[in-house]
C-alpha cells in the first residue's frame, strides 16, 4: 500500500472527499461506511473510524477500518428474501394476513384477503379495526391465545365482512418473522 494514492482506492470519489473534509475539520470519522478497492481491484465495504493522535511528536490522524463486506452482503440477501416473501404473500390465491405477534393487529393483508371480507383494496382493509371483522369477540380471544403457541390448524370461526354479512372461514396460522419483526401469518 505504501506509495499508492489513497484516493485511487475509493470506489465512490465523493466518499473520499467527505472523509477528507471530516478529518481536515478536526472531527473524527464515526462508523463511516465506504466502498474501497483492494490492490487486485476487488471491492470491499469498510466501516471507517478515526481520531487525531500524536505520532513521532507530530499531530496525525489514526484511521482504523473494519471489513463489513460479509455483513452488507448478508443484509442485501435478507432484503431480497423479504422482497420475495412479500411477493409470494401478495400474489397468493389464498387470503393471507400478517399479524403483529404481541397485539394481534394486522400489519399486512393481501388483495385476496381484502376481497374475502368485501373490501376494494388491501390498504383499505388494513386500515379497518380487526375487531370489527369478528362476529364473536370470544372467538377472537381464543384464536389469539391459540396463536401464541406455534401453530393454529384448521380452526373454524365466523367472521364479518365490511357490509356486515357473516361467513365461516377455516383459519391456519404459524408464528414467523415479517420484515424483521415477530409476526403470525394467518
Amino acid at each position: 500500500l505504501l506509495g499508492q494514492k489513497v484516493a485511487d482506492s475509493w470506489v465512490v470519489a465523493s466518499d473520499y472527499e467527505a472523509t477528507r473534509e471530516i478529518i481536515d475539520s478536526g472531527r473524527g470519522l464515526v462508523n463511516f461506511e465506504a466502498k474501497r478497492r483492494k490492490l487486485d481491484g476487488t471491492e470491499l465495504t469498510l466501516l471507517l473510524n478515526s481520531r487525531t493522535i500524536e505520532f513521532e511528536g507530530e499531530q496525525a490522524h489514526g484511521v482504523w477500518m473494519t471489513d463489513i463486506s460479509d455483513r452488507v452482503e448478508m443484509l442485501d440477501a435478507l432484503r431480497l428474501s423479504e422482497t420475495l416473501s412479500r411477493t409470494i404473500l401478495e400474489s397468493s390465491p389464498q387470503g393471507i394476513s400478517v399479524l403483529s405477534r404481541d397485539l394481534g393487529e394486522r400489519i399486512f393483508v393481501n388483495q385476496r384477503m381484502a376481497e374475502m371480507f368485501g373490501d376494494v383494496s388491501a390498504d383499505d382493509f388494513l386500515s379497518r379495526p380487526i375487531a370489527d371483522s369478528w362476529v364473536d369477540p370470544i372467538d377472537r380471544e381464543i384464536v389469539l391465545e391459540l396463536g401464541k403457541k406455534d401453530q393454529l390448524i384448521n380452526h373454524e370461526v365466523r367472521r364479518r365482512r365490511v357490509d356486515g354479512s357473516e361467513f365461516w372461514i377455516v383459519m391456519n396460522s404459524i408464528n414467523s418473522r415479517f420484515e424483521g419483526e415477530s409476526a403470525r401469518i394467518v
